[in-house]
């Protein structure tokens, strides 16, 4: 459990909004934006920077109180405030708590690793599936030939040699030889349910291993 005063910093953290009546907004999402380098967070940086200084420009267009530049920055400025509140409250329990305890959990070396590999598993299976010829160039799922791109660990199930396919998990040889032996007859297996109905083995025996799995 996090200690008290984090979470009051954490908290304060995400009352900027309010706390700075808008102008503050796009702050905590500029942080997240750097902190885990997203784009999404960088957009909303943008949006709420934008809406800031729009409503001050507004409010200062003129000297009169009752124009409608004014009654439009000042509905700009309640809306900056509420919708950026209620945005960060919402986020900031999964990815903005600024200086509170999930930021720690982040700078933890293995945790960062685990991403960087889902992040490269996905962007792996991202190409297989959608640039066939340059996943073949990059040697998306073949950790058995010299490659210099990295993919996440994905592993090629119409390719590899068995060597690798008993390295997976839930995969002994003895599986790694007959998927193998399997694929020599038919040519190729399309996705897991195939892999598994061409082979006679469950999908569940596949569950530990199927993320890895690529289709080529």
């Amino acid at each position: 459990m996090a200690p008290q005063s984090e979470v009051f910093r954490s908290k304060i953290w995400a009352a900027i909004p309010l706390l700075t009546l808008g102008l503050g907004t796009a702050m905590p999402f500029a942080y997240a934006a750097i902190r885990f380098r997203s784009r999404t967070f960088a957009l909303f940086a943008g949006m709420y920077g934008t809406l800031g200084f729009l409503y001050l420009w507004l409010l200062n267009a003129t000297s009169t109180s009752d124009n409608w530049q004014s009654a439009v920055g000042a509905a700009l400025a309640l809306a900056t405030v509420c919708a950026g509140t209620g945005h960060i409250w919402a986020l900031h329990q999964e990815t903005i708590e600024g200086p509170g305890q999930r930021i720690r959990a982040g700078d933890d070396p293995s945790i960062r690793r685990a991403n960087d590999r889902l992040r490269l598993r996905k962007e792996a299976h991202q190409i297989a599936a959608n640039q066939p010829d340059l996943a073949r160039e990059l040697r998306i799922g073949r950790p058995d030939l010299p490659r210099y791109f990295d993919d996440g660990g994905l592993v090629d199930v119409n390719h590899v040699p068995s060597e690798i396919l008993e390295k997976m998990p839930d995969i002994d040889r003895g599986l790694a030889l007959r998927i193998v032996e399997t694929r020599s007859i038919v040519g190729r297996f399309d996705s897991l349910e195939d892999l598994a109905l061409v082979t006679g083995v469950p999908p569940q025996v596949f569950d530990e291993a199927q993320h890895l799995f690529v289709f080529r």
